[in-house]
């Protein structure tokens, strides 16, 4: 049904200006990173599974080498035109949107001589956060953008990303996921049922909230927006209560006394104005990131010549995750330094080991779960931590 109405809807909702956000944007350079082959920095992924499935359990074992690329590929001589469907749940106003989608659909579309056609058709038009995933799988959508936190349990080796105070940057912990993507098969099967092309995260994000926070008892009943499954463990572990709101119905709810405050990324609190209902912020805590992600269905891809998809390749990738995840941490920066009427309070070293004695049981409970579902998560975390500090901060 979505596939018939798709030009319809193309048409009609050339003109729309009002776009509701959902999730995203509440809860940035870095040089390249190893695994790479032929000097292109581009995650090949195994081909898709007979039939959706979970991936099974056991220990990371080295991906298979990405195919050989001739040096300077060249068109056929009647290379088909495609045009293509970009589906996302967020605003069109969004700097995801504005700064990195549109200006990439522009660079393929010159870099396949005008072959590749791709039309963007934001907030939620046609997918939602809760169903992206599926439909780009599924082939109802052509491309996608979303937050795989959104569909609880399907990526539960990339929710060790989110992990609180593991990273110090969103540029630091979108290397580490390609570092991933290149040597563990096991990592990659959690994205196989599409074309992964873009993986990234937001930056940092801390906790914010009308009352002064500073150790875990001061969060002691109080009721908080949680950003993804992983922050919400991590809130309810520092003894806050949580509760399940989109990021446009978080002003309303604290003036309302719903809840008294949230965890998100700092470039979030000015872009919804939670400055005005909000009074402090902690700012070192580190307490999660968010991972988002890019795809095409495979029915999209094999549509495309050896040619169009070396193009496609060639434009997205790490070099387009990192551009990404350097965009919010510049949002971040900017926003810890322009957030008049909201106080940043920076935890010491005695605070911060308060809430990093409470996440680390998190942390552990959490990896046990997936070691009794048969996967090998104590491995694929010591691979993580291997990768940050051997590889990405070395």
């Amino acid at each position: 049904m979505k596939k018939a109405l798709l030009v319809a809807l193309v048409l009609s909702l050339a003109l729309v200006m009002a776009f509701t956000l959902t999730a995203c944007g509440g809860d940035s350079g870095g040089g390249q990173t190893g695994g790479q082959t032929g000097g292109q920095n581009v995650f090949t992924p195994p081909p898709p599974p007979a039939s959706p499935a979970a991936p099974a359990g056991g220990g990371a074992t080295e991906a298979p080498a990405a195919p050989e690329v001739p040096a300077d590929p060249q068109p056929g001589p009647n290379e088909r035109t495609h045009n293509f469907t970009w589906a996302h749940p967020y605003p069109a106003t969004h700097q995801i949107h504005v700064q990195i989608i549109m200006p990439l659909v522009d660079e393929i579309l010159a870099a396949s001589n005008g072959t590749i056609n791709i039309t963007v058709i934001p907030a939620g038009a046609i997918t939602t956060t809760a169903t992206a995933v599926d439909d780009v799988t599924t082939a109802a959508v052509d491309l996608t953008w979303t937050l795989p936190g959104n569909t609880p349990g399907r990526f539960p080796l990339l929710t060790c990303i989110e992990f609180s105070d593991h990273f110090d940057s969103a540029v630091e912990a979108t290397q580490t996921i390609w570092e991933l993507l290149y040597v563990s098969r096991n990592f990659q099967d959690e994205f196989a049922n599409y074309k992964l092309f873009s993986a990234f995260t937001t930056e940092m994000g801390d906790i914010y909230t009308i009352d002064q926070v500073r150790t875990p008892a001061d969060l002691a009943g109080m009721n908080l927006r949680a950003a993804s499954p992983m922050s919400e463990r991590m809130l309810r572990a520092f003894g806050a209560n949580t509760v399940g709101m989109g990021m446009p119905d978080v002003y309303d709810n604290i003036e309302r006394g719903v809840i008294v405050g949230l965890a998100t990324a700092r470039s979030a609190i000015a872009q919804y104005n939670l400055q005005e209902v909000l009074d402090h912020g902690t700012y070192g805590l580190n307490l999660y990131t968010t991972t988002q992600i890019m795809a095409m269905s495979w029915s999209a891809w094999n549509r495309m010549s050896e040619w169009q998809q070396w193009v496609f390749d060639s434009v997205t990738g790490l070099d387009l995750s990192l551009r990404a995840a350097a965009l919010y941490d510049e949002m971040g920066e900017v926003a810890r330094n322009n957030i008049p009427g909201l106080q940043l309070n920076r935890l010491s070293d005695s605070e911060l080991a308060a809430f990093e004695a409470l996440s680390s049981e998190v942390i552990n409970d959490y990896l046990a779960d997936l070691e009794a579902l048969g996967y090998d998560a104590q491995g694929h975390y010591a691979q993580m931590l291997d990768i940050r500090d051997n590889v990405v901060r070395r």
